[in-house]
């Protein structure tokens, strides 16, 4: 069996090569999950975005890069992002829960009002999933939202509530 990479993945991991010895020095450094992006980090994004080394599969008509999805493609930018010490981009609960959802299951509108800015690291989310007594059953959680005109009013407790010191928005 042959696993070497054909022709077009090859092509592929020298433009990444290129990309990276072209703008690793724009890379952020230092800095971590538990805290909200620098500047840096929020820039270093939407170059990675422009170039389609993030948020490589969402649709360009909500801020992303648009491309067709493709593991190998994925995996060389992992490898060479890796082997180079340079961020894949920014990592947050937002990029990797709230998102999918949204382009799965959102409304138009809460694609277009959220999805850009949290790809782009504008926003910051945290999850509000966990409650005393509940832990991480979802099926047992007692937290409810009642419609209060065009507001809802939510009422319940949270805990674990992870980023949330950080966080601009809460997803439940």
């Amino acid at each position: 069996m042959d696993l070497s990479y054909g022709p077009e993945h090859q092509a592929f991991r020298r433009e990444v090569l290129d990309f990276l010895k072209a703008h690793r020095h724009a890379a952020p450094k230092g800095g971590g999950a538990a805290q909200r992006p620098s500047k840096e980090a929020v820039g270093w994004q939407k170059l990675l975005i422009a170039h389609g080394y993030a948020a490589r599969t969402v649709p360009k008509e909500y801020g992303g890069y648009g491309a067709t999805p493709d593991i190998l493609k994925s995996r060389i930018i992992g490898e060479e992002f890796a082997r180079a010490s340079v961020p894949t981009g920014l990592q947050s609960q937002g990029i990797s829960m709230l998102v999918p959802t949204l382009l799965e299951l959102g409304t138009e509108e809460q694609k277009r009002q959220w999805i850009g800015p949290t790809i782009r690291g504008e926003v910051i989310w945290c999850q509000g999933y966990s409650e005393p007594g509940s832990g991480s059953d979802l099926a047992s959680l007692q937290t409810r939202a009642t419609e209060d005109g065009d507001d809802f009013v939510i009422n319940g407790k949270k805990i674990w509530t992870s980023t949330a010191r950080e966080a601009d928005m809460i997803f439940c």
